[in-house]
């Protein structure tokens, strides 16, 4: 046979695994942890003519002001109350992830008739801790402001970082030298402040090391606390971590697992309002709605809310939730999540229901938010599916097309001129499409991918599109660093999944065999045969055997045409067989094969024998996924 077809014949093996296998996760590489917490009261000067006071009393998140007009210029006391509440800081910020922030305000006494002036506004924002807050983000991060008007109540409202000036949402994206403050501001003729400070942590949090997935993504607990288990489920040897992000769950058991898992969390009791906090479980966000002080509510009467969840579909759903109770006890019905909607039954008296609709999730993530009733929570758990004509990445569904691992840290990165894989729903054709001759397209099956890194925007060399997989090429000329994916078919868009790009992140074409991950891997027998190594055809000591692998490195060349070869020196490379180092003869492009690799290596006369000897490739200072090859000492079948 010749070499060419011998060339081909691996190739069409290994790109079978390509279009077989299965999508990992990704998670973000670090993250802001709230370290400290402080509280601060600023007193202003007593009137000059005694005709104002003021005083304020609660504590963090549940708080009252007091503005009083005296009888010494007025007639008689006159006061205006105003009853403010707010989120818990959360206990971790995200790169990238837009931090939601509740908020609301409500005039509870307003005797000085239209001198609002003597009224209170909540104010909070995230700023520089150490320096000018034009370090952070470009300018002053603001959660946002809730005032005093001219009516009686301000609704609560759920608002995200936003920049001060543009009103746009910013996302807190990436390390820093100095720590960064969430401030609260509640002021008057008085000012009450409360920091959450956070420090950056070089740590990822609830990550997965492939696919995870969870149960359900949230549940409610009741307001004195208690205990929940989060079911994980993945494959047998899959690590991942859990990593509470509110101040008040904690992780008992499970912070760390392999294969299939449970992680245990201890809710805090409850004294104040309503709350959800985030964990993050195995990659994944996992809601905990807890119950708390009722809104709106008759003191003394009992509710019975059923039922405590619901589940929607992602492409939409809607419910009722029954309130049972006294003819004379009053309730009111609040939803946090922007994608909730109350639909009928916002408040009432007595027995009552309240009506909800959840709209279509085109994240192809699952989520959770409340409804509350009369201070319980009931837990609305939306699947994380595709919207019919919506293109959706799954999550982790970036990864590399020869390793699996996940495109993004911790787990991986997706190296310049590699190939990488793309899995979701409706992301391209029903009938699959293959690119059959050079030069690969940036479009193909009516479809592109785009990456994005700040103004930065190149569309990927394409290989082969379906509805449920892109395999693609990464651009050797993209920057380094962090960046997102965006899938384009059909005329519309999905949402952008974050990615690293990286020089090399160095990922070995295998098949799983019995267990073990089984490396794409040809024997040179002579110049003009090369063997794929099996059990039947394994190598033996002294024998050179050819790795099948993707991500060494960019080239100078074209991504879009066959590269050539051309050993990458510049690129470290060592390679153990059994743990005995074995002798590096060429690591570079695959001649005929865009953005595909081959690592040629001599079997050490020191290596084991046997059906799965173990290869550990290092480059560019990264191992790669563990292989195995077959190698006895005569060349004979192994068994």
């Amino acid at each position: 046979m010749t070499e060419g077809g011998l060339l081909m014949r691996s190739w069409l093996r290994f790109l079978f695994a390509i279009l077989s296998m299965t999508a990992a996760y990704c998670q973000t590489t670090g993250h802001w942890a709230l370290i400290e917490k402080k509280q601060y009261y600023f007193e202003e000067p007593p009137h000059q003519f005694g005709c104002y006071t003021g005083s304020g009393k609660g504590s963090e998140g549940d708080f009252v002001t007091i503005h009083t007009a005296t009888a010494t210029c007025f007639k008689e006391n006159r006061s205006l109350i105003s009853e403010l509440k707010w989120s818990d800081p959360p206990g971790v910020l995200l790169p990238r992830e837009v931090a939601p922030f509740k908020m609301s305000h409500r005039l509870a006494e307003n005797g000085i008739g239209s001198m609002l002036s003597l009224g209170n506004r909540i104010t909070a924002r995230i700023d520089a801790a150490s320096v000018a807050p034009d370090r952070v983000g470009g300018g002053a991060l603001k959660l946002g402001e809730i005032g005093m008007s001219s009516d009686r109540n301000t609704a609560g409202a759920m608002v995200t970082i936003v920049n001060e000036e543009s009103k746009e949402p910013v996302r807190m994206w990436g390390k820093a030298s100095y720590d960064v403050v969430l401030r609260v501001t509640v002021d008057g003729r008085h000012s009450w402040v409360w920091d959450a400070i956070y420090r950056w942590r070089d740590e990822a949090v609830g990550w997965c090391a492939g696919s995870c997935e969870l149960g359900a993504p949230g549940q409610t607990v009741g307001a004195g606390g208690g205990t929940l288990n989060v079911g994980v489920k993945t494959r047998s040897g899959t690590q991942w971590t859990a990593t509470s992000g509110a101040t008040w769950v904690r992780v008992t058991s499970g912070a760390t697992g392999t294969g299939d898992g449970t992680v245990t969390l201890t809710v805090e009791r409850n004294g104040g309002p309503p709350r959800s906090g985030t964990v993050y479980v195995a990659g994944q966000k996992y809601a905990v709605h807890q119950d708390g002080t009722p809104s709106g509510a008759t003191a003394g009467c009992n509710y019975l809310i059923q039922p405590t969840s619901a589940s929607a579909a992602a492409g939409g759903a809607s419910g009722i939730i029954q309130v049972i109770t006294a003819p004379n006890c009053a309730w009111r019905a609040e939803k946090a999540a922007s994608w909730l909607t109350i639909r009928s039954g916002e408040s009432g008296t007595g027995n009552g229901a309240v009506s909800w609709a959840a709209a279509a999730n085109n994240t192809g993530d699952p989520r959770s938010a409340a409804v509350v009733i009369a201070g319980q929570s009931v837990a609305v758990n939306q699947a994380g599916g595709s919207v019919p004509g919506t293109p959706v990445i799954n999550r982790g569904g970036v990864v590399n097309t020869a390793s699996y691992r996940a495109g993004h840290p911790p787990q991986g990165s997706i190296a310049q001129g590699s190939f990488f894989s793309i899995y979701g729903d409706e992301i391209g054709p029903e009938t699959a499409a293959r690119v059959q001759s050079y030069p690969l397209p940036r479009t193909l099956g009516g479809l592109r991918v785009e990456i994005t890194q700040g103004n930065t925007r190149q569309d990927a060399y394409l290989v082969f599109a379906s509805k449920g997989q892109i395999n693609a090429i990464m651009p050797s000329n993209f920057p380094i660093g962090e960046a997102e994916v965006t899938i384009h078919y059909g005329g519309k868009s999905s949402v952008p999944r974050p990615i690293a790009v990286s020089k090399t992140d160095l990922g070995i074409f295998y098949m799983r065999l019995n267990d073990n991950d089984v490396a794409i891997a040809q024997n040179v027998a002579s110049a003009t045969d090369y063997p794929l190594n099996t059990f039947d055809v394994p190598a033996r000591p002294g024998q050179i055997v050819i790795l099948w692998a993707t991500g060494l490195g960019p080239v100078s060349v074209s991504d879009a045409n066959a590269p050539g070869g051309g050993d990458m020196t510049g690129v470290p490379v060592e390679i153990r067989v059994g743990n005995v180092v074995a002798e590096r003869l060429y690591a570079g492009r695959q001649p005929e094969t865009a953005g595909v690799d081959n690592v040629y290596f001599r079997v050490p006369a020191g290596a084991p024998t046997g059906c799965h000897v173990p290869v550990v490739v290092t480059a560019g200072g990264k191992e790669a996924n563990r292989t195995t090859i077959a190698i006895t000492s005569d060349g004979r079948p192994c068994r």
